[in-house]
């Protein structure tokens, strides 16, 4: 059985801004974020559970049943996931490096991994905040040998780029 807590929005990391230059951020307790496991919590895994692409964490915990905290989501902020479909012997393109550009002339960019801690494996699509106003100009693909696509103003929050052989 899976319990379902809504998280709140400011699920978004353990830090948070403080307004200060010294130390602009500080860390966010359980008891504040929302993300509180009592028992033996051995694994964490962030994937999208209900499609809106934001992250929602999956939590195991050891002799109990699994804890999943789904994401909010926000009604200003907008969020990008890109998956990559690799070739046949990296179907996930494992080593990929995206980069999401803006049309604030900022750029975010993320790689694929595989692993991710004890007992969990977290999902292959790229998460990119998009705060309230930018839009993507271009998603840049370096894929594993070397090759760079581009896939330019991708449409919706859900974005599959697919290797071309």
């Amino acid at each position: 059985m899976v319990e379902r807590p809504t998280v709140p929005r400011k699920m978004s990391g353990q830090r948070e801004r403080t307004g200060n230059r010294e130390e602009p951020f500080a860390p966010v307790w359980p008891d504040r974020s929302g993300l509180i496991v009592p028992g033996d919590a051995k694994s964490l895994t962030a994937t999208d559970l209900n499609g809106d692409v934001w992250p929602d964490f999956v939590v195991g915990v050891n002799d109990d049943r699994v804890v999943a905290f789904e994401h909010a989501g926000s009604p200003t902020n907008r969020v990008i996931g890109v998956r990559l479909e690799g070739r046949s012997a990296n179907p996930t393109a494992v080593g990929s490096r995206v980069t999401v550009y803006l049309d604030d002339d900022k750029t975010q960019t993320a790689e694929i991994h595989a692993g991710g801690g004890y007992l969990s494996q977290s999902s292959a699509t790229l998460v990119f905040g998009l705060g309230s106003g930018p839009q993507v100009d271009k998603v840049e693909v370096r894929w594993p040998d070397g090759v760079v696509t581009e896939t330019s103003s991708p449409a919706g929050p859900h974005v599959v780029i697919r290797r071309s052989d």
